[in-house]
Parts: structure tokens; C-alpha cells; sequence
């Protein structure tokens, strides 16, 4: 058990550290102070740099630092694993409003499209039993790789350089999986792509139930299903689909 007063000091300079208020800290050179404070703020700002480039690409210089000052001064990490820590930063700007309050409306979808390439990147290996592949892939219950994400977001940041993200709100959904080799790739999805692997990942549905359930009206029934099959052939080319 630290003594009271052991305890005190610490949370004094951690506060020193966060804020870079000037706080008494018995014992302390508070010419040296400084030197803690610059290298906690440059490990953190560093680490959510690394982890959010293209976010970092559309702040202003001044509207970064004032995300990541107060951050560092306010938010208490829950991450014990410094490479995690930066996820915490996407329910932050939420709290904080910053997409308003920066006029970045797509904001919080780059920072989740980002975020989502190094959680599939960083995911721990799982030992995959061998699956047989099925030749029926309309009828059949379906295996999907565990090393794939569905985001759905509110504007097309994976266009961001071709047009006017922030006019161009809507519905978008992509589907980030990593490859054998251990590339992180994404893949645009329609809204019933989106649909139809939401309901073969659960393992309950097959293709033709799932598309039976939103296309009962249409005419072309058939070819629907075909494209379907085409589609999830894909999938099992890219490593998405394992049966």
C-alpha cells in the first residue's frame, strides 16, 4: 500500500502531466517538470496519429491540438495496451461534438474507418478446422472468416478524395477483412450485400431465404439469386467466405 502521501504526489504530477497545470509536487524540480509533461503528451498524440492519419489530414492544426489537449487532460484511458488506446478517441468526439462543433459532419466516420483496418489487422489468430467447401451456395449454411468487420457509416470516406464527402450523406456500408497475407482490405457493399452477409454470418439463414425474404415481389427472382451466387464466390475468392 502506497502511504497517503506517496499516493498524493503521484496523482499531483499526473495531473501536472495531463492539464500542464501548475501544481505544488513536494520534492519536485519544477524545472524538470516540463520534460514528463512533453513526453506523456508526445506518446499519446503520437499513438492516435499513427492510428488516425487521413482524421489528422482533415483537422485544421489548430482543431487537432485542441482534440488531443483535451483528451489528454480529460479522458481516463480504459485501454492498458498503448496500440487500443486510440479507439477511446472515437466515442471522445462523440462526447464532444466535434464533428459540429469542427463543421467536419464525416468526422466520427473516419475515425471508424480507420480504427477498423487496425482492429482486423490486430486481430489474434484463431486455429480455422478445415471446412469443406459446398457446392450449393444458395441453399447452404454458411462459414465466414472471423478476420472481417461490417461498418456501416453515415458518408462515403472511402472516397474522400474524388467528391464532396461532407454533402454526400446517406447510407454506406463496407466490409473490411484481412487477407492470409495479413493485408487489411476493404470492399464496398450495396445495402442488400450488406443484408445478405448480416444474415449468412449469423449461420441461421441461407442465401435463398435471405433473399427470398426481400425480393418476394420481383420479377426477376432468378437471375437475383445467380448474382447472389456470384457474389459470395467472390467473397470465398477474397477469403471472406471459408465454405
Amino acid at each position: 500500500m502506497l502511504k497517503n502521501e506517496t499516493e498524493n504526489i503521484q496523482h499531483q504530477l499526473a495531473k501536472h502531466c495531463r492539464s500542464n497545470a501548475d501544481l505544488p509536487i513536494p520534492g519536485a524540480k519544477h524545472e524538470r517538470l516540463h520534460h514528463y509533461r512533453r513526453l506523456i503528451y508526445t506518446i499519446i498524440e503520437d499513438a492516435i496519429e499513427s492510428a488516425y492519419p487521413i482524421a489528422r489530414s482533415i483537422l485544421s492544426d489548430n482543431q487537432w491540438t485542441e482534440m488531443i489537449d483535451t483528451f489528454v487532460a480529460e479522458h481516463n484511458c480504459q485501454h492498458p495496451q498503448l496500440f487500443r488506446m486510440p479507439e477511446e478517441v472515437i466515442q471522445f468526439a462523440i462526447d464532444k461534438n466535434y464533428p459540429l462543433k469542427f463543421k467536419i459532419p464525416h468526422l466520427i466516420d473516419v475515425l471508424q474507418f480507420e480504427w477498423a483496418e487496425i482492429e482486423i489487422h490486430s486481430m489474434k489468430d484463431e486455429i480455422i478446422p478445415e471446412i469443406t467447401l459446398v457446392n450449393d451456395l444458395l441453399n447452404a449454411h454458411l462459414k465466414f472468416s472471423p478476420y472481417c468487420q461490417l461498418l456501416a457509416l453515415d458518408y462515403p470516406v472511402h472516397h474522400l478524395n474524388k467528391i464532396d464527402v461532407a454533402n454526400s450523406q446517406g447510407e454506406y456500408f463496407m466490409l473490411v477483412y484481412r487477407e492470409e497475407s495479413g493485408t487489411v482490405q476493404y470492399l464496398e457493399l450495396t445495402a442488400l450485400t450488406h443484408y445478405v452477409i448480416v444474415e449468412l454470418s449469423s449461420g441461421s439463414s441461407t442465401l435463398k431465404n435471405a433473399l427470398d425474404r426481400v425480393i418476394s415481389e420481383e420479377e426477376n427472382q432468378t437471375e437475383l439469386y445467380k448474382l447472389g451466387v456470384l457474389f459470395l464466390k467472390d467473397l470465398r475468392a477474397k477469403g471472406v467466405l471459408l465454405s
